[in-house]
């Protein structure tokens, strides 16, 4: 039977030898047929605990039910770190992340107290989380943070050090709740300023002259590659010469470790010649680790604004540039999402397939509208009544005049707030289409052309929320106006 106790001791104080106990308690423990004095701790109810708990190890023992875990448990949690750093050296994970990483888990296991395994718990984390939320931390970093603890544990859990993962169950953040930076794409002419300023530029930065960064510039945009990934390029990668010119890119480099050779466009090919005889790097240097700063030179020197509406241009802009390019070209989404190598097409569309203002604006300038203009028309909704949903491909004209005046669409679908203008509704009278809108939208006719001043306010209100108008509807709303404006004459 294990017994708890505090051993004694004596001590000379002032010339007489007095017996003191321990300020430790002890207990002694039958080990492989011997009993042995293991030291637990100052405090009583913690020592009986600690001392319950070999017991019940001792026992599981006897019947061959060992914990699996014990050894590693007894392990510093530093140590396992610094086991899982290098597992990441192993297998050739960047520097940069194997450092970044063990970071993240030095400042939750202070944070948290967390000393060895078993002190790390589902709460420690999720408190660990809300402490960076407080801070301002956006919740893409947050979500970082919380990928990283959640591997370094699940390496742990696949090591067989620990028997669960104490980051089950937290929940990532919705990035799109908070998104601290909007990328945009450069325009094809936006994109051509930029190389034929780096190709000027006299400056060096971090050992690439301005031809370089030209070179690099064309390279980004034409593959897609990220900053890591073209330092890594060499001359040996380009295959310029096959029916199918590409580029390599070696699996150890990649970001998901698979390797790609990507297609180079016909354009690209004679501008990157004379990189294919270069026997080491294509692209030297530490640019990449501020390649952002390396852009924005070449930017100001372009004319080319860093910020737009809220936008912002940075290095990755130019892996958008290279999505974007592809959309305008017409090429089908699972064929981009190879190209961009997304392994979920959501990625390219939501990241890399905004659409800004001036490409909405030419998607609209597709509309046609009234008699002969090849708009496809449906069945009646109501008789006598007509409405549209352009972009749904539906429209509604029957029994109507031959002189009436047809027009007809959903406001909405053509991005009109759909708090202003939900539907527009269209009504033949005397001969005549007249438009009518919700009673609740703005009538402003602030900045409206003379022309609209007489017809009716709610028609003008959808003239001062459609800015960007295409100039046929412009004019088929100018003579309905006209017809409205001789019904009420």
């Amino acid at each position: 039977m294990a017994k708890l106790y505090r051993p004694t001791y004596r001590k000379c104080v002032g010339g007489k030898v007095v017996e003191k106990q321990t300020a430790k308690w002890y207990a002694k423990v039958k080990i492989n047929g011997k009993r042995k004095a293991i030291p637990l701790t100052t405090d009583k109810r913690a020592s009986e605990i600690m001392l319950a708990d070999m017991l019940r190890q001792e026992a599981m023992g006897q019947v061959g039910a060992v914990d699996p875990f014990a050894a590693s448990a007894r392990v510093p949690l530093s140590q396992h770190l610094a086991d899982w750093q290098a597992s990441l050296r192993y297998e050739d994970a960047s520097e940069k992340h194997v450092v970044a990483a063990g970071k993240v888990i030095e400042r939750f296991m202070r944070f948290a107290g967390v000393t060895y395994q078993n002190d790390a718990n589902k709460d420690g984390v999720s408190s660990f989380l809300a402490r960076k939320k407080a801070k301002g931390d956006s919740p893409r970093t947050i979500n970082w943070t919380l990928a990283t603890i959640r591997a370094f544990f699940a390496w742990m859990v696949r090591e067989r050090r620990i028997g669960a993962n104490p980051t089950d169950g937290i929940p990532k953040l919705d990035e799109r709740l908070d998104v601290r930076r909007r990328r945009r794409p450069l325009s094809e002419d936006e994109a051509q300023r930029l190389i034929d300023a780096a190709d000027r530029s006299v400056r060096r930065f971090r050992r690439l002259s301005g031809p370089e960064r030209g070179a690099l510039y064309v390279v980004a945009m034409a593959t897609g590659f990220r900053a890591n990934e073209l330092a890594t390029l060499t001359g040996d990668l380009l295959d310029l010469d096959a029916a199918v010119p590409t580029v390599a890119l070696a699996a150890r480099s990649e970001k998901n470790r698979a390797g790609t050779t990507q297609p180079l466009p016909a354009w690209c090919v004679d501008r990157v010649r004379h990189l294919a005889g270069i026997a080491g790097r294509l692209f030297p240097g530490t640019w990449h680790e501020r390649a952002a700063d390396m852009l924005a030179a070449d930017l100001a020197e372009a004319g080319i604004a860093l910020e737009v509406g809220g936008r912002v241009v940075d290095f990755h802009s130019l892996r958008h540039t290279y999505v974007a390019a592809l959309r305008r070209s017409g090429v089908e989404l699972g064929d981009a999402m190879k190209l961009a190598r997304h392994s979920d097409p959501k990625l390219t569309l939501a990241i890399y397939g905004q659409t800004d203002l001036a490409g909405l604006a030419d998607a609209v300038n597709q509309i046609r509208l009234g008699r002969g203009l090849g708009h496809a028309f449906g069945t009646k909704a109501n008789e006598g009544e007509r409405i549209c949903a352009i972009g749904g491909g539906m429209a509604h004209r029957e029994n109507a005049p031959e002189d009436a005046g047809i027009l007809e669409f959903s406001a909405a679908d053509q991005g009109i707030p759909p708090a202003r203008l939900e539907r527009a509704t269209c009504r033949l009278e005397g001969g005549c289409s007249i438009l009518r809108f919700p009673a609740e939208n703005d009538n402003s006719r602030d900045g409206l052309p003379p022309a609209w001043t007489h017809s009716d306010p709610r028609l003008a209100a959808l003239v001062a929320a459609w800015p960007t108008m295409p100039e046929a509807v412009r004019a088929a709303l100018h003579s309905l106006a006209a017809a409205v404006d001789r019904r009420a004459a």
